[in-house]
């Protein structure tokens, strides 16, 4: 059969180029430069190649128009995230095998972070994949996506609100394009409750699969139909890439609710760390902390259940993670930030106790204080806003909602590990926006940056703005609007 995957690169730097793989430059038609081993996917009607808006969306349109009537089978991939294929699929050293099976230990969900060193490994051995490897995959399927994702106690809906509303915080187009995004699915959709599949509390992201044509053909048709009749939005910044993995997994849900012969495989997604020195950097389970270089930057990897540091630097810019671990299982942290400037510390805490929830007690020596719920078998994401020097001192708990007996018995409590720890410095953050500290705040530049929190003020006069920054505001990485700015910037 003919078959081919793409590989969606913005940077065109042509990677994992092969018989079987094709990079394409998307949004080739912004750069002058590029790799002649990525294919460009401008020159011809009908190309979103100028539209940033469609995001990694413009590979599945380049391949839509140019290719499909010519491939029988057909994948998009990402050029740092590829599906981490089964052991028929090329070979992978023993060694990049183990660290691939700890890190699934470590991340029980849809991506499994690897080092640098380690992707290059994975990618040489996706050049050895042949056709008939991806014949294989879907045989008994008709389409390869990748795993499917939990998001805890989010729903598909909630989730996006939330992040969106972190990522590009005071800008509702976002908001309300995902409004107009689920009418036109209520008609495009017969026979399904979009707002029953909104509230479910998985998805399937990263817009990557693997198809064969027919399949292929339909999922284009449909999403570029949907994203046509969100036309008046078509010029805010990502959007469609960030509705496009929602729309994909509704698309999904709905095939496989109303199809018995609809049927998926699930692959997880193998991402590779950020090459910054502000990486995403992940922790690995017990018994198996490791000490990476990266370049600019250092950091000692530990687990939580052993005393240790975790520890990111790049310059004057410092985040560290100390771990306690007093009791066993029962770590304490203390992240320390040193910098130039306030900044984001990000990181995300995982927990393996299945029905068990732990309460995450955070307080700050400037007096802030916050408990939020660790799911069992899951993990929360934390944005803690420190200024230019701060520290935070982190406790663990069975949660008070469990029976008197869970609540004094720590059987089975682990929290695992740490990762993606991240610095978002100050000057990182969208024009007009400051990271919010106790020494800094100020309620009308906070109520202007956070509109939902001005709805509920106007709704209710009780609400104290300078009272939700220190309990909840500070490990939101909530943030205000620079001295000058006018309300709602």
């Amino acid at each position: 059969m003919r078959t081919k995957i793409f590989i969606a690169d913005h940077q065109g730097r042509g990677r994992l180029a092969s018989e079987l793989f094709q990079p394409v430059h998307i949004g080739a038609a912004l750069y002058r430069s590029g790799s002649e081993a990525a294919e460009r996917d401008d020159g011809y009607a009908g190309s979103l190649s100028a539209l940033e808006s469609y995001a990694d969306l413009r590979c599945l349109n380049h391949v839509r128009r140019v290719y499909s009537d010519d491939l029988d089978i057909i994948g998009i991939q990402q050029y740092r995230r590829v599906f981490h294929f089964p052991p028929h699929a090329g070979v992978l050293p023993d060694g990049v095998l183990e660290e691939v099976h700890r890190t699934t230990r470590l991340q029980p969900s849809y991506e499994l972070h690897v080092s640098p060193p380690e992707f290059e490994i994975c990618l040489d051995r996706l050049r050895e994949m042949t056709s008939s490897d991806i014949e294989r995959l879907l045989d008994g399927c008709c389409m390869v996506v990748n795993r499917l994702q939990s998001l805890g106690e989010e729903t598909l809906e909630s989730q996006y609100l939330r992040t969106i509303s972190a990522i590009y915080p005071g800008d509702m187009r976002y908001l309300d394009a995902w409004w107009d995004l689920k009418e036109v699915l209520r008609e495009m959709l017969p026979g399904a409750d979009v707002d029953l599949l909104c509230d479910e509390p998985t998805g399937y992201f990263n817009n990557v699969m693997i198809a064969r044509r027919d399949e292929f053909n339909a999922y284009c048709d449909f999403l570029f139909a949907a994203l046509a009749r969100l036309d008046r939005w078509a010029g805010v910044y990502r959007l469609f890439g960030y509705l496009g993995e929602r729309i994909f997994t509704l698309y999904l849900k709905h095939q496989l609710a109303m199809r018995p012969d609809f049927h998926l495989r699930e692959l997880p997604v193998l991402v590779e760390t950020e090459h910054s020195h502000l990486a995403r950097l992940r922790v690995l389970p017990s018994r198996h902390g490791a000490t990476y270089g990266l370049d600019g930057a250092s950091v000692t990897l530990h687990p939580l259940n052993e005393a240790g540091r975790v520890r990111l630097s790049s310059g004057r810019t410092h985040a560290v993670v100390d771990v306690r671990a007093d009791t066993p299982d029962l770590p304490a942290l203390s992240v320390s930030f040193q910098g130039p400037e306030p900044a984001r510390v990000c990181f995300r805490l995982w927990s393996t106790c299945p029905g068990k929830d732990v309460d995450v007690d955070i307080r700050s020596h400037a007096g802030q204080h916050a408990v939020r719920v660790l799911p069992g078998a899951g993990y929360h994401d934390f944005a803690l806003c420190a200024a230019s020097t701060a520290r935070f001192d982190i406790r663990f708990r069975l949660s008070r909602a469990g029976s008197p007996e869970e609540r004094h018995t720590q059987v089975d409590m682990q929290v695992v590990g740490l990762d993606r720890l991240n610095i978002v410095p100050q000057s990182d953050l969208p024009p007009g926006l400051r990271v919010a500290t106790l020494a800094s705040f100020d309620e009308p530049a906070y109520l202007a940056a956070n509109p939902d929190l001005a709805g509920v003020l106007a709704t209710d006069t009780t609400f104290d703005p300078h009272l939700h920054f220190r309990q909840h505001g500070f490990i939101e990485g909530r943030v205000q609007s620079a001295p000058g700015q006018p309300s709602g910037s």
